[in-house]
């Protein structure tokens, strides 16, 4: 007969072993008992400061509950997230990294088990401080649906820190690079926590009322907040996961797909938003720009990888070539980076005219026929073209009627840059680190250099435009000008063959992109023709 087993010996056997060493050593060490001996003694003595300093329960309660909310958050979301940080780098100055990875975890375990580690040091300082929580709710100065959501957010934005702390840390093993990266980490959570006093305040001012449940605004706030952190954790995760794998693994898919992801929820949540009258047609249109701008980055990344598969990421394509062909822009891979990107530019402007005529209430066939007025004449009236290029012929239209176009000639703009400044470098075979950041760097680098050279030029020759940085390759300023009905006529065809010189240089690429993905797809179903036998056998 079995011998009955311990919760904590079956918790131990179970359960992640990172996250058990982690809070063995937590618990051991000096900082874990400080930091909570400390939570609990603020917790004390700002109660009877707060009973002290004032009469009204109710006031004592609202006090108490600023300061407590204060004290957590400077525990969870500055010392916890740092704590993390130095919890990787350790791993490589004490040299057990080696051994981490002679067993048999994957990084994404490694990762997890750290950042479950995090998640469990909130709850225990939540726990410390719960007793005064209490008496802040007892005392009548806030509500208790105030008081859940202050530890839902802090627990919520604290995991988000950590696994970008946990990110930074695995870019470097060199020590002053770390160093470097952990006073910008430091840097981005003082303010974060800090700002959790504005979040006091408004929670005191809705506790009672019912607003933070009755208000579905409220409600798709909060959604939207939990969506972002949500985000910010998935995609910190995936490069912490890629860092520390093996270099012929398969380190891009996981990201790509949680930034395809990403998108999708931001523009369900723009959707989401504009049926409920949270926006108006020029907050959408600039939120949609920033989609682009974010699939822009997201773009130069994945372009900057090597050509080629991994060894391991070879034998992981699939074996039926539909599916390979159509999963080929998640795949790793430069020039199937440089498809993600297109693929996604192109969703976003084929749903950015849907998005905004919802959100104006205007015709949804007309949003799109001014996005293809825009550069086809004939399919809607001159004096629509014309008005939207600032031809001198006013047209009334609705609000933000321009932005679909505005939103066409970002992305023609971003497919420029990235495929341009990354074509030119992916004939170099290496691939050394210093290369790989040269490459992600360079569509910023072409974007900073066609809008400001001209400018140079223009200081030389005295024109008054060119010094001001209103001309054609500078897309902030067409933009502008369409948006502010400028005459920029002159200018409606440089954003499309832009685009268009930016597709022909990656197109070989492409191309070279598909030839592969449909080599390993044969090599791997000739492999499993051949083990199939094998394993009947």
């Amino acid at each position: 007969m079995r011998a009955p087993t311990l919760p904590f010996v079956a918790f131990r056997d179970r359960a992640n072993p990172v996250l058990v060493r982690e809070l063995r050593q937590s618990f051991r060490g000096k900082q874990f008992r400080i930091v909570f001996a400390l939570a609990s003694t603020f917790g004390l003595v700002a109660s009877v400061v707060a009973m002290l300093a004032e009469s009204d329960p109710a006031g004592v309660g609202r006090g108490l509950f600023a300061a407590l909310g204060i004290a957590l958050s400077i525990a969870c979301l500055v010392l916890v997230p740092v704590g993390a940080f130095q919890s990787l780098s350790s791993e490589w100055e004490e040299g057990t990294w080696d051994l981490l990875e002679m067993t048999s975890l994957r990084p994404w375990q490694i990762v997890l088990g750290k950042l479950l580690s995090a998640g469990l040091q909130c709850l225990l300082y939540f726990a410390g401080v719960a007793p005064f929580l209490v008496f802040c709710f007892v005392l009548r100065g806030v509500g208790l649906i105030p008081i859940l959501y202050l530890m839902g957010h802090l627990l919520a934005t604290a995991l988000a820190a950590t696994a970008v702390a946990i990110a930074l840390s695995s870019l470097t093993r060199q020590r002053v690079l770390r160093g470097v990266l952990l006073g910008l980490l430091v840097i981005l959570l003082v303010p974060m926590s800090t700002g959790v006093g504005g979040l006091m305040l408004n929670l005191m001012v809705f506790s009672g009322r019912g607003a933070l449940v009755g208000a579905p605004s409220m409600w798709y706030v909060i959604a939207s907040w939990v969506t972002t952190l949500g985000v910010f954790t998935a995609i910190a995760y995936c490069v912490a996961c890629a860092r520390l794998s093996h270099p012929e693994e398969n380190r891009s898919t996981p990201l790509r797909i949680v930034a395809s992801a990403a998108l999708l929820l931001l523009i369900g949540s723009q959707l989401v938003g504009t049926t409920m009258s949270t926006g108006g047609g020029t907050e959408v249109g600039i939120g949609i720009c920033v989609w682009a701008v974010i699939a822009g980055c997201f773009g130069a990344l994945f372009a900057s990888e090597r050509e080629a598969f991994g060894r391991r990421t070879r034998l992981q394509v699939p074996a039926k070539s539909l599916r390979a062909r159509l999963a080929a822009a998640w795949l790793p891979g430069g020039g199937r980076g440089v498809l993600w990107l297109f693929a996604h530019l192109a969703l976003i402007v084929a749903v950015a005219p849907l998005v905004l005529a919802v959100s104006s209430s205007d015709s949804i066939a007309a949003a799109y026929g001014m996005l293809l007025a825009a550069w086809i004449p004939g399919i809607a009236s001159a004096g629509v073209v014309d008005s939207i290029w600032g031809g001198g012929v006013n047209v009334p239209t609705s609000s933000g009627a321009e932005w679909p176009v505005a939103i066409a000639i970002v992305a023609c703009y971003l497919v420029f840059y990235v495929g341009v400044a990354t074509s030119a470098l992916a004939w170099i075979r290496s691939n050394s680190a210093p290369l790989r950041v040269a490459r992600a760097l360079a569509p910023f680098v072409l974007f900073v250099v066609t809008a400001l050279v001209p400018g140079i030029f223009g200081v030389m020759l005295s024109d008054a435009d060119l010094m001001s940085l209103s001309h054609p390759f500078n897309p902030i300023a067409v933009v502008a000008g369409v948006m502010t009905d400028r005459d920029v006529s002159d200018w409606r065809w440089y954003p499309p063959v832009l685009a268009l010189v930016g597709l022909a240089l990656a197109l070989p690429r492409c191309r070279r992109a598909f030839a592969e993905v449909a080599q390993a797809s044969i090599a791997r179903r000739e492999r499993d023709r051949i083990q199939r036998p094998m394993t009947a056998g």
